[in-house]
């Protein structure tokens, strides 16, 4: 989880397909109910360009304060050929920082 001006916040795995936000549910509560620090209601009934959720099962967290920065490395890990290199520095950084191995998490 990369928390925008911060830096990564987490390691999650993704255990629940995405919904649309006004779908989603945690505990019984819709998302509008729960206090969060994201904007989810934008865009709440256009399908195209609302945020959608995932259930994540966190596996390693940090508050924000703790944030781990990388510099000179896209966060970006949608990847082509090109980008490879750039997303493997990514993932070691990550695997270093939180002590984890990505790779074994997405077998």
């Amino acid at each position: 989880m990369y928390l925008t001006g911060s830096g990564f916040v987490g390691v999650g795995k993704v255990v629940k397909d995405a919904v649309p936000a006004k779908d989603y549910k945690h505990k019984n509560k819709s998302l509008f109910e729960i206090k969060t620090t994201g904007r989810y209601d934008r865009n709440k009934n256009d399908i195209k360009k609302c945020q959608w959720i995932a259930k994540v099962k966190w596996i390693r967290k940090l508050q924000k304060e703790e944030a781990k920065k990388v510099k000179g490395i896209n966060v970006n890990l949608q990847g082509t050929k090109a980008s490879i290199s750039k997303n493997m520095m990514l993932i070691n950084f990550i695997n270093r920082e939180f002590k984890i191995n990505l790779l074994d998490l997405v077998k």
